[in-house]
């Protein structure tokens, strides 16, 4: 804030003031000191004088610390379903009520003290393990018979159970001895410890006695495939959408020569050369891999055609310039008529090779036919060099600030569970910006490369395996804490397809003046859960649920000694690019900065250390073109309202890459 006017000092002195006007010449060195009259002081009064302050440039908020990190991966293989069914869930914010997180230990005697009737009994409890509720609760039984019990607990009045038993002997155990206080009778009403609606009578799936941190429940039945299942870990699908049009005729000099899949010996090589010689490799990959993987490729120019081993067609103009309904039902329609894939590599490689150069680019419509082609789990893969200039998605040359067949064929995806991933050529604008929403959304790649080093990257795409489709992760905290800002309902987010790799970030806070107690203390611990409902590999619809107590401190530099510098991290880089590409590029760079900074204050740490480079590294490709873009505004060559259509491939990339970022890359840079 700025600084204040500073108060008049308690005992206020005159203050003087020189004379004014022109500085008299200063007397010989041998002459002896004029004498003169000592000048009259002339007080002023405090009161009048103006007021200074100081302007603040910039505040920039601590980093925060507060950092989830959802690892799609753990809650998909986090074991056997614990039931078939909806289970019971809060009908007001849909938490699904587990069990208290068990408290470990053992003790050397438990007291428990049941209030009933008026008298206290007592039993006591040696060496007890503060898990076996079992016998907790014959000794209780022993005293009063099988009747209600309840306790009291920071939440309120509890009854007690099998699912309530932990957070009953945290509250034993902060006694010495350790001391269950029990009263025989009914609990009032339970209330959702994440929301504080009255649960009443949940139905659903009957939670059991002893409900795990994790479950997954089954929704719906595994659907069986008319292209049948594939195997786990497997693709159902993989289709390269290639263009073809006249600038993939573009060659690069290579030193010494290489040699083409063909035997052919070339010294420049075409970006068609090049595209051929990476989908030439993944289909040999593929077909000794998983042979029962189906393989399309999508040639456009002016046409779109569909091949495969059996089968070759050429969409008609009409068509081409058609609808994405008829398009994307062109491409259904081819993959149900085409009989099971047989596998002839040599076949299906000789068509690839065949493809030459010309016409325009029409890669909207064949973007259509290829996720049409795909059944669930499929993966679609395009490879282009410049933009849409033909069909649906056509894109005006100087970009657009919306082209929405982008956002359209990417829901149809997600529908779908098809993933797309975009590789353009290096020195083209392919308006990434908005092919980068497709992949975004569901849950593929953008990268912009060198045409001679395109098969690696092909390579690395083709190879993320598809664990889950349609995924869509929620998390709800007990009250008081905030998710990305939002308190007292969910924080939803769209994941699209979901692979072994797939990291999402949350932030998590206390609202101003409001902890999880209702008190001005914050409590010792706050509920966090996660929910991840998905579409398996099996066409089955499940949903995993994790539940967690986060410990909470008033402590920062407790909390930063403490914080998984990772999880900090990547967490700061993913909320930077989430900020950047809605155009708030102060934001992003002060997250950027306030994190850096934290790096700084922690660098005792060998953990911090390790962190740092990894962290600088990716957070330079945000900010960079940040201070360009902030910088050519200032001049004017850009305006700010125009943030989004002006960013140029390379800009759009960077926000795409960082925004899914996970800890397998980030752990790449060390």
């Amino acid at each position: 804030p700025p600084c204040a006017a500073l108060p008049p000092p308690p005992l206020a002195r005159p203050l003087h003031r020189g004379a004014a006007g022109a500085a008299a010449a200063p007397p010989p060195p041998s002459a002896p000191p004029p004498a003169s009259e000592p000048e009259q002081a002339e007080e002023i009064d405090v009161e009048q004088l103006r007021a200074r302050s100081c302007t603040v440039a910039e505040e920039r908020p601590l980093a925060d610390t507060n950092s989830l990190l959802v690892r799609c991966s753990s809650l998909l293989n986090g074991g056997d379903p614990s039931g078939h069914g909806t289970p019971a869930m809060c009908s007001a914010c849909g938490a699904v009520p587990l069990a208290s997180v068990p408290c470990k230990g053992e003790v050397p005697a438990l007291v428990m003290k049941v209030s009933c009737g008026g008298e206290v009994l007592r039993a006591r409890l040696d060496e007890y393990v503060l898990t076996d509720f079992q016998r907790a609760k014959e000794a209780f039984v022993g005293l009063c018979g099988e009747v209600d019990a309840c306790f009291e607990d920071t939440a309120g009045i509890l009854p007690w159970n099998a699912s309530t038993h932990g957070c009953a002997m945290r509250v034993a155990t902060q006694s010495e001895p350790a001391c269950l206080r029990l009263d025989v009778g009914q609990a009032p009403p339970q209330r959702c410890e994440f929301c504080g609606a009255v649960l009443g009578s949940l139905g659903g799936v009957p939670l059991p006695a002893d409900v795990p941190s994790l479950s997954t429940y089954v929704l719906s039945a595994p659907v069986a495939d008319d292209r049948g299942s594939p195997a786990l870990g497997g693709f159902s699908m993989v289709v390269f959408v290639i263009d073809i049009s006249g600038s993939m005729t573009t060659a690069s000099k290579v030193d010494g020569g290489v040699t083409l899949p063909t035997g052919e010996r070339i010294f420049s090589v075409s970006r068609l050369q090049c595209v051929q010689t990476a989908v030439h490799a993944q289909i040999e990959a593929l077909r000794c891999a998983q042979p029962d993987c189906p393989i399309a490729i999508v040639p456009f120019s002016s046409t779109v055609s569909i091949l495969t081993e059996q089968r070759s067609i050429t969409l008609d103009t009409r068509v081409v310039n058609g609808s994405l309904e008829e398009l994307l039902e062109r491409g259904v329609r081819f993959a149900e008529q085409s009989p099971p894939m047989a596998e002839d590599t040599s076949a299906l490689v000789g068509k690839v090779w065949k493809l030459r150069p010309t016409g325009a680019t029409a890669l909207g419509p064949a973007l259509t036919v290829g996720v049409g082609l795909c059944p669930r789990g499929g993966k679609v893969v395009v490879c282009t060099d410049g933009l849409a200039n033909q069909g649906i998605g056509k894109v005006s040359q100087g970009g657009s600030t919306s082209v929405p067949f982008y956002s359209d064929i990417a829901s149809r995806a997600v529908e779908r569970g098809v993933a797309v991933s975009v590789v353009t050529m290096e020195g083209e604008e392919c308006a990434m910006e908005h092919l980068g929403t497709t992949a975004d959304a569901t849950g593929g790649e953008v990268e912009i490369v060198d045409p001679v080093s395109l098969e690696g990257k092909v390579t690395s795409i083709v190879a993320r395996r598809t664990l889950a489709t349609q995924a869509v992760v929620s998390i709800r905290t007990s009250g008081g804490l905030s998710v990305d800002g939002q308190c007292g309902q969910a924080a939803t987010r769209a994941l699209g397809t979901v692979s072994s790799d797939s990291d999402v970030c949350f932030s998590l806070g206390f609202q101003a003046g409001l902890t999880a107690t209702g008190s001005g203390a914050p409590p010792h611990s706050v509920r966090v859960q996660v929910q991840l409902r998905y579409t398996g590999r099996d066409g089955g619809e499940y949903l995993a649920v994790a539940n967690t107590d986060v410990s909470v401190s008033c402590d920062r530099a407790a909390l930063e000694e403490a914080a998984d510098p990772e999880v900090v991290a990547v967490a700061a880089v993913q909320r930077a690019a989430r900020l950047a590409q809605d155009g708030s590029y102060r934001a992003a760079r002060s997250e950027l900065i306030s994190t850096q900074r934290l790096f700084q204050r922690g660098m005792g740490s060998p953990f911090m250390q390790s962190a740092y480079l990894p962290f600088i590294l990716q957070a330079e490709k945000l900010d960079q073109f940040i201070r360009e873009r902030e910088a050519q505004e200032l001049a004017g060559t850009r305006q700010a309202d125009r943030r989004k259509a002006d960013r140029d491939d390379e800009a759009a990339r960077a926000i795409y890459q960082m925004k899914s970022l996970n800890l397998a890359r980030f752990r790449a840079q060390k």
